[in-house]
């Protein structure tokens, strides 16, 4: 099993060498991350549409600030979901892309 990793930063290459558990905390702080941005998110939109109609039809503001935070959290997690795919493909070679 390869450790080591290759980062491309712009035209410059980085080898890094990284232990399986490195990574693991680098999937992990991503995740922390996402959910961070999506309660942040939906505390915004709770503070903009607080109302007489958020206090009766509480329920369903409820379901919709559920959908808001799952649907930012997806948004949020997705070069998370990609990292680890990426960390376990290859033989351990890891390259970022340009993106």
């Amino acid at each position: 099993m390869c450790f080591a990793t290759r980062c491309r930063f712009g035209r410059d290459e980085l080898a890094i060498s990284m232990r399986p558990a490195a990574k693991a905390g680098l999937v992990a702080i991503g995740y922390i991350a996402a959910l961070a941005i999506a309660f942040l998110v939906t505390r915004i939109y709770i503070a903009a549409t607080n109302g007489p109609d958020r206090q009766t039809y509480g329920a369903m503001f409820d379901f919709g600030d559920s959908l808001l935070f799952l649907g930012v959290f997806g948004l949020a997690s997705r070069r998370r979901r990609w990292v680890p795919a990426r960390l376990c493909a290859s033989g351990g070679r890891w390259r970022l892309s340009e993106s």
